[in-house]
C-alpha cells in the first residue's frame, strides 16, 4: 500500500487495492479540499456528490492495472457563473472523457507508430488494455507530431503516393532523420515555393534530378548541394563502365588455371544430390522466366500485360 501511495502522492491517496485474475484494481481519491470551476476559475469547497471513474493504467509487473478514481462534483460559488455544478478534473494524469491514463497513452502511441494497426491492437490488448485496430488508427490520426522548425540541413527525394502513378517530394531533417514536409508533386514551382519559405537551409542532399538542382540554385544558390551516397556510387560505376567499354571494346580475355579447370570438371562429374538437383532446376526455371520477361519487354508490352502472360 505504501509503495502504491507514493505513485500518486502528494495529490492523491490510495483507498483500496484488489488483486484477482491477473488484474490489479486501485481505488484513489484526490487530497485537494477545493476545486476550481473550469469556466470562471472560482475555487469551491462545496461538494455536490461523488462518482467512480474507471481508467486503465500501465501494468504493474505482469498484472494489468485499473484505476477507480473517486471523482467529486462541486457547486460553483460564483453566482454570476452559468455553470452551477462542475466535475473535478484530473488533468495531472488523465484527460476529460479518457479511459486511459496519459502515461499509458504514450506507451500505446509508441507501439501503434511502429506496427500495423492489427498487430498493434493485439499486442496492446494482451499487455495493457483492450484496443481495436480502428482505435489504433484513430490514435495515429489524433496524435500531434511536433516538427523541428529550426533546421539547416535537409534531404530532398521522391515520394510515391502510389508507386508508378503519383509522386510527390519528401523533405527530411538530416539531423533528426524525421520527415519535415511532403509536397504534392515534383514540379519546379512547388519546390521553389517551399524553399522560399525556408531559405535558412545551408546543406541539402538530393538525387541527380535536374528539377531539384534548378530549384535549389534559383532560390538558395549559396546552399551546399550534396548528391547522396547511392547516386555517387552509381555515377562511379557508370564512369568505370564507359572506360572499360572504350578501352576494351573487343572484350577482355581471362586466363584460367588448368588445375582450376580440372577441379571444376571433377565437381561436375560428381553425382548431384536430390536437393542440389532441385536447386539447379529452380535456377534454370528462374533464368528461363527472366529471359522470357526480357523478350516481352523488348516488344514494348506494359508491365500489367507481361504479368498476365506470366500467370
Amino acid at each position: 500500500m505504501k509503495i502504491l501511495t507514493t505513485i500518486f502522492q502528494p495529490n492523491y491517496s490510495v483507498k483500496e487495492t484488489k488483486i484477482h485474475d491477473n488484474m490489479i484494481e486501485i481505488t484513489i481519491i484526490s487530497n485537494s479540499k477545493q476545486c476550481l470551476c473550469p469556466k470562471c476559475n472560482t475555487p469551491s469547497f462545496k461538494i455536490h456528490s461523488t462518482y467512480i471513474r474507471k481508467v486503465a493504467d500501465l501494468p504493474i509487473s505482469a498484472f494489468k492495472t485499473t484505476l477507480y478514481i473517486i471523482s467529486r462534483k462541486f457547486f460553483c460559488t460564483n453566482s454570476e457563473c452559468d455553470l452551477k455544478i462542475f466535475t473535478e478534473r484530473h488533468t495531472d494524469f488523465v484527460q476529460r472523457y479518457q479511459r486511459r491514463t496519459q502515461r499509458l497513452n504514450k506507451q500505446i502511441e509508441k507501439i501503434v507508430f511502429v506496427l500495423s494497426a492489427e498487430l498493434a491492437s493485439k499486442i496492446i490488448s494482451q499487455l495493457f488494455t483492450p484496443l481495436s485496430a480502428d482505435t489504433a488508427i484513430r490514435i495515429i490520426k489524433n496524435t500531434e507530431i511536433k516538427i523541428n522548425s529550426d533546421y539547416t540541413e535537409i534531404g530532398i527525394d521522391d515520394w510515391a503516393f502510389k508507386k508508378g502513378t503519383n509522386y510527390g517530394t519528401l523533405i527530411c531533417d538530416l539531423k533528426t532523420r524525421k520527415p519535415i514536409d511532403i509536397l504534392k508533386d515534383r514540379n519546379l514551382q512547388t519546390i521553389e515555393g517551399w524553399l522560399k519559405e525556408h531559405n535558412n537551409v545551408k546543406i541539402i542532399t538530393r538525387d541527380r534530378s535536374l528539377t531539384y538542382y534548378k530549384a535549389i540554385s534559383n532560390v538558395i544558390p549559396e546552399a551546399k548541394q550534396i548528391v547522396d551516397k547511392w547516386h555517387l556510387l552509381n555515377n562511379a560505376f557508370n564512369v568505370l563502365k564507359n572506360i572499360l567499354i572504350r578501352k576494351y571494346s573487343s572484350g577482355i580475355r581471362i586466363k584460367i588455371n588448368e588445375a582450376f579447370i580440372c577441379n571444376t570438371e571433377k565437381q561436375e562429374n560428381k553425382k548431384l544430390t536430390k536437393i542440389q538437383q532441385k536447386q539447379q532446376e529452380r535456377l534454370f526455371k528462374k533464368h528461363e522466366k527472366i529471359q522470357e520477361v526480357k523478350y516481352l519487354k523488348s516488344l514494348h508490352l506494359s508491365k500489367s500485360e507481361i504479368s498476365r502472360r506470366q500467370v
